[in-house]
């Protein structure tokens, strides 16, 4: 799989005050769309790098943000925990590479509009706190040279879901990445700040809840092409589900304690009866499976063991609601209420 290099903003606080530090990139997130953010011009035009000073002046203080601001005003600065510095004025593009492994990275581009203003992204990602990258867009106003936060931009949607955004260097398309994904689906620019969402597959993670050896098949109740003989802690994206068979995504499989997937025939399905997730029912209270996947349905029954183990069966339009089995009883509930890690509860 191609290597992905992800956007990011920083670790170390956001902000220029003391009171500012040790904030999460989601708190940076909230913070930063609160932000008006005066930018300069040179000989009366700006582009990215005009763009990029104005947000590292923005936010004296963070550490990412003033090193960024070293190399935009310090001619030849140069500072060995940066790993790499971009800045492509011909394509509007800008990132910072703060250390080695990609970590701590800044990403940053434009695309100009038909009222001479500038659609602006910057994703952020902490590749050791985050489950995934954040993005955050902006507008460009010439005629008070501010960038204001575009709260409900469109695009703030379409990226969810993701493991990894790359913003364009060149071309104009976003790609978005999952991570056992060999090619990204595109977020297609169609002109003047409109992008296209892409055709997603929904997927849903769970692991492998069979003790025993486990069967994997290339049709529904067709032929075993693969079994998992060995005990370990298994997981795993499924999709299509099939009247009780899913379809394994990618045909990948995952152990915990090894570092290399396990790749399974191109086409693979898999039974709802040796598939699991938990409840994330933590505070001991019943959990609630209703007839359809909408909170305001009827309640079917309610589970009162804390962590059950049930078993996905459907999935929803959109992926946000699953349909479960726990004993006998059957019904809907939202994933964010299921926790897919076999060896520990969920955040």
């Amino acid at each position: 799989m191609k290597r992905l290099i992800l956007v990011i903003f920083l670790l170390t606080g956001f902000g220029a005050s003391a009171e500012a530090q040790d904030l999460t990139v989601k708190q940076m997130r909230d913070e930063w769309m609160k932000a008006s953010i005066v930018v300069p011009s040179t000989n009366g035009k700006v582009g990215i790098q005009e763009l990029a000073l104005g947000v590292s002046r923005a936010f004296r203080g963070e550490g990412l943000m003033d090193e960024l601001r070293n190399y935009l005003e310090k001619p030849g600065y140069k500072n060995e925990d940066v790993n790499e510095y971009v800045m492509d004025r011909a394509h509007g593009y800008c990132s910072i590479d703060f250390v080695s492994d990609a970590t701590v990275i800044m990403e940053m581009c434009y695309w100009n509009l038909q009222d001479k203003g500038k659609l602006v992204a910057v994703k952020m990602f902490n590749y050791y706190e985050d489950e995934a990258p954040l993005l955050m867009v902006f507008r460009y106003d010439p005629e008070d040279s501010r960038l204001n936060p575009d709260i409900d931009n469109p695009l703030l949607e379409m990226v969810k879901g993701y493991d990894s955004i790359a913003l364009p260097q060149s071309g104009a398309n976003i790609e978005l990445w999952n991570q056992d994904a060999d090619e990204p689906d595109l977020l297609v620019y169609k002109g003047n700040g409109v992008f296209e969402a892409p055709k997603r597959v929904e997927r849903f993670y769970c692991f492998i809840a069979d003790e025993g050896v486990t069967n994997i098949r290339n049709a529904p109740k067709g032929t075993v092409v693969y079994q998992i003989t060995e005990p370990g802690s298994y997981m795993l994206y499924v999709f299509n589900p099939d009247n009780g068979w899913w379809q394994v995504y990618n045909s990948v499989l995952y152990e915990i304690d090894q570092a290399d997937p396990i790749l399974l025939p191109t086409e693979s399905w898999i039974h709802s009866s040796v598939l699991g997730v938990s409840l994330r029912n933590y505070d001991g209270k019943p959990e609630p499976l209703y007839a359809a996947p909408d909170a305001t349905s009827a309640v079917v029954g309610r589970i009162d063991e804390m962590e059950a183990l049930v078993h996905p069966v459907d999935m929803a339009a959109g992926g946000e609601w699953v349909k479960v089995s726990y004993g006998k009883l059957t019904g809907w509930i939202s994933t964010e209420r299921l926790c897919d890690n076999p060896v520990t509860t969920c955040p």
